[in-house]
């Protein structure tokens, strides 16, 4: 029995111990699996052994070094090392003999005042072993609340986190999924919203897009990622460019709080061509949060608009050393590379963004044209050919393959894409250019 009540106690001790780690780590936004899980089983098992090495240094903390020798003492009474369990857990009213002797009278009377001292001593001890039982039982009860609390917290965090990484992956729907997870715990939660919306903007889906920017509004009225994310969507809508500029500056005349906040306003002002403004703002994000590849991928974008490419190059390949897999920020240095003549360079970049993500149209296009600058006409046929299955709808992808067709002498074929480019775009540039080609082909 006394085996079993030291076994107890000491997974009482070790899960008060396992809540103490896990509160340090969520207030160091490092979480550790929740309890329950191998992590605590573990923690049980070695626990008993760790207890030795640890009481020194437990013992020089205050608080927790007396919760720790309170639960070393009882773990041991159980097991007889020190005064026996039920001396240390009743309530202090030792059992006496005062059985009389033949002992004299002032023997008998020294005996029952020792006895009351020890009595005494006993009770008050009874009395301080009580009062730390209770301070312990509300400590742990007090850890465990808290430690809850930074769980969910701290669970959101990495969810939200993780969201934010699957999007920067192409991987859309998984970041939809960790949206709608946190969600469902807390609705109110406009940076999952957000996420959520921006995710279903990516994939095209534009109502279900502007319902979950609507909705993180509505949660967060300051919120200016969301009003970002609303206007980026309706900007994709050939009716709503007017709404879409008007919730840019708004966007533009609100107030941050935050390093989301920062970058959110920072892309409304580039899309309002104030650049200056916007890498203002994306700097004081930085300082906020140095480790937000988005941050340097969103700045690396204004030196672009400005036609500075080679300013751009670096913040480019900052956003991609913080997150190898960013897709966007791959696929701009990679346009960025072939602006300033670097075609290899072009090339590598896009075919890393097409490993991460290849159900991008615009990336194989872009990979074709860099092929066609280098005469690799059949590399460049492929990569129009995929941008095309990808997005059936793509002039410009008609237009050069048919040029890449003409490279190898497959007229035919040549004359097919410009016809199709014209047909899509009859009064754009793409379909302007099909058909100077059709004309120049005439004769063959």
């Amino acid at each position: 029995m006394g085996y079993l009540v030291y076994g107890l106690v000491r997974v009482i001790e070790a899960t008060l111990f396992y809540m103490l780690a896990f509160l340090v780590a969520g207030y160091l936004k490092s979480p550790i699996p929740p309890i329950g899980s191998q992590a605590y089983i573990i923690i049980v098992v070695i626990w008993p052994f760790a207890v030795p090495l640890l009481r020194p240094g437990l013992r020089t903390i205050p608080i927790i070094g007396e919760v720790f020798s309170v639960f070393d003492q009882l773990a041991h009474s159980c097991l007889g090392k020190t005064k026996p369990a039920e001396n240390v857990l009743q309530a202090g009213v030792k059992a006496t003999d005062c059985r009389d002797t033949q002992d004299s009278q002032e023997e008998h009377s020294e005996n029952m005042k020792q006895s009351r001292c020890a009595d005494r001593k006993e009770a008050i001890d009874m009395k301080r072993i009580r009062r730390i039982l209770q301070a312990i039982a509300a400590f742990t009860l007090t850890i465990f609340v808290i430690a809850v609390c930074y769980a969910q917290e701290t669970g959101s965090d990495v969810l939200l986190a993780q969201a934010r990484s699957a999007i920067r992956s192409a991987k859309y729907q998984d970041a939809i999924k960790k949206a709608t997870d946190i969600l469902t715990k807390d609705p109110t939660s406009a940076a999952a919203w957000c996420l959520k919306g921006e995710a279903q903007s990516r994939l095209k889906d534009t109502t279900a897009a502007l319902e979950s920017f609507n909705k993180a509004i509505q949660a967060d009225k300051a919120s200016i990622y969301a009003v970002v994310g609303k206007a980026n969507t309706l900007a994709e809508l050939k009716n709503e460019a007017a709404e879409a500029q008007e919730l840019l500056r708004q966007a533009a005349s609100m107030t941050p709080s935050s390093a989301v906040d920062y970058l959110a306003r920072g892309a409304a002002f580039r899309a309002l061509g104030q650049y200056e403004k916007a890498l203002a703002d994306y700097d004081e994000a930085l300082q906020r949060k140095p480790d937000f590849p988005e941050i340097q991928m969103n700045k690396g974008m204004v030196y672009w608009h400005k036609g500075d490419y080679a300013s751009a190059i670096p913040l480019f390949t900052a956003a991609i050393k913080l997150d190898p897999n960013f897709v966007e920020a791959l696929a701009n240095r990679g346009a960025a590379y072939r602006k300033t003549g670097n075609i290899n360079s072009a090339i590598t970049d896009y075919s890393k963004a097409i490993e991460v993500n290849p159900n991008d149209a615009m990336t194989f296009y872009n990979r074709g044209v860099a092929h066609e600058k280098q005469q690799l006409h059949e590399r460049a046929i492929a990569d129009f050919t995929s941008a095309i299955r990808l997005q059936p709808r793509y002039p410009e992808a008609y237009l050069n393959r048919g040029v890449a067709y003409t490279g190898v002498n497959k007229i035919a074929e040549a004359k097919q894409d410009f016809q199709k480019a014209a047909e899509q775009d009859p009064s754009g540039e793409a379909g302007q250019k099909a058909k100077r080609g059709l004309e120049m082909l005439k004769g063959y």
